[in-house]
């Protein structure tokens, strides 16, 4: 009698364990990192948000296709919903961004600086996911099942920000 209690036991225990059984771990897909900020913030009258976007397009792109990109999930956001934001006035700020398996060909910090007027010039980017601090060339990430990228950095100079992506020519 004394075996079966520690079998029962034992078989409890397991089983609080192993919730998934034979399953396979799942990570959750995605990237994780960094945002570091350099030199002034902009002052708070010209901050309405600020986002960590990721995009499935290359840049160029034209900036009135983002709301059909948004749509379509060729664009995500971190925080997802727009009246939210990253932290202001600090100098680094670390994300976790979830995503749909696929290749990210943008991933860039973008500061609305307007709530009214919905133009590139009130949507400026001011960090690029990049290894090239001279020309900003942006860096891909391949998200894949079970695939989870840590350390994707991103800085944030306030004295020089990236090139414009968006394609301005009708």
């Amino acid at each position: 009698m004394k075996h079966n209690f520690y079998f029962l036991l034992l078989l409890g225990l397991f089983s609080l364990r192993c919730n998934h059984g034979l399953e396979p771990y799942k990570e959750t897909a995605g990237f994780s990192g960094t945002i570091t900020y350099r030199g002034t913030w902009l002052p708070d009258s010209e901050i309405v948000t600020i986002h960590l976007v990721a995009s499935k397009v290359p840049p160029p792109f034209r900036f009135d296709s983002l709301l059909a990109m948004i749509s379509s999930g060729d664009v995500q956001f971190v925080p997802p919903d727009f009246t939210q934001t990253l932290p202001t006035n600090v100098s680094v700020t670390q994300y976790a961004m979830l995503v749909p398996l696929a290749t990210y060909n943008y991933l860039a910090v973008v500061l609305q600086k307007s709530q009214t007027e919905i133009t590139p010039d009130n949507f400026p980017v001011i960090g690029v996911y990049s290894e090239d601090t001279i020309t900003f060339s942006p860096k891909a990430i391949t998200v894949r099942e079970n695939q989870f990228h840590r350390n994707i950095n991103i800085t944030v100079d306030f004295q020089r920000f990236p090139p414009t992506p968006y394609e301005l020519k009708k």
